[in-house]
């Protein structure tokens, strides 16, 4: 092929250790992922990496001219997540990503395992110190993320648990992530 429209045959086998993957705030473990090339198409035989005591699995393909995305299925077993030092949990479920870079979904289920979130509240810094808000630059959307449409439900049994010097709260929720990756809209209920 060309360098416009690029043309590769063959298998790739690849395993790794132990590294670091941008955005994951835990150690990625155990990788192990087989490939396919025919042609302008590449195909994720399978992937699976340990993340923490979890793991995550994958499929899926690609053409290469046009960049676009088939059915590339994501599995998630009891992996860990890191919103924030103060907000940790647990995460098992199935996402599909479809799509191209100007148009492209992600849907899916997702179950909450655990999440803790434990951060006090600092009552009289607020009330005795008042500060004005802090002006935040707002950065423009990636087009990626705002081509992006979701369509994410998230569900938990009494597994969220907010425990700071204010509240010690359970709660659970089903809620439904619409919108885009850009600009997500939450819809549905949070029981306490």
């Amino acid at each position: 092929g060309s360098a416009s429209s690029p043309l590769v045959d063959g298998t790739l086998h690849r395993e790794a250790g132990q590294g670091k993957v941008g955005g994951v705030s835990f150690l990625v473990d155990s990788v192990r992922a087989d490939l396919r090339a025919d042609s302008n198409r590449v195909t994720l035989l399978s992937l699976t990496a340990q993340v923490a005591d979890g793991e995550v699995r994958a499929s899926g393909a690609m053409t290469v001219a046009p960049l676009a995305f088939h059915d590339v299925d994501l599995i998630l077993e009891s992996v860990p997540v890191r919103l924030s030092d103060s907000l940790m949990g647990r995460l098992r479920g199935e996402l599909l990503f479809q799509g191209a870079l100007d148009s492209s979904v992600l849907s899916g289920r997702l179950r909450i395992l655990e999440a803790r979130y434990g951060e006090d509240f600092d009552i009289v810094g607020v009330v005795l110190r008042p500060s004005r808000p802090r002006q935040r630059r707002v950065k423009a959307a990636d087009p990626f993320l705002k081509n992006m449409r979701l369509d994410v439900n998230i569900k938990s049994g009494p597994d969220l648990i907010v425990r700071n010097n204010i509240a010690q709260v359970v709660l659970s929720t089903d809620m439904d992530i619409q919108g885009t990756a850009a600009t997500p809209v939450p819809l549905g209920t949070l029981k306490v």
